[in-house]
C-alpha cells in the first residue's frame, strides 16, 4: 500500500509506504519521509494565505545533509 499526499500526480508528491505508517506507532521513531509528509502537510494551509507567503520557510529532513555536502565541497577547493 502506498499513500501520495498531496497526490501522486503532484510534482513534489511524497510517497508514504507501509513502513512510513508503522512509525506512527508508540515507541517508534519517525521516519523522514513521516517529517517531510508533516512538513508538506503544514505548508499547505499557510501557503494559500497571501499575507503569510514569504515570511516563514521550513526545510524538509535532507536539508541539513545538503549543506554539509555542500559545505564539504568547498572546503576541499
Amino acid at each position: 500500500m502506498k499513500i501520495y499526499y498531496p497526490s501522486s500526480e503532484h510534482s513534489n508528491s511524497i510517497e508514504l509506504s507501509h513502513d512510513d505508517i508503522k512509525c506512527l506507532e508508540p515507541e517508534s521513531l519517525l521516519s523522514s519521509t513521516i517529517m517531510n509528509f508533516y512538513i508538506m502537510y503544514l505548508q499547505g494551509p499557510m501557503s494559500s494565505i497571501s499575507t503569510q507567503r514569504g515570511k516563514y520557510h521550513i526545510f524538509n529532513t535532507y536539508f541539513f545533509k545538503k549543506l554539509e555536502a555542500l559545505k564539504s565541497k568547498v572546503t576541499l577547493q
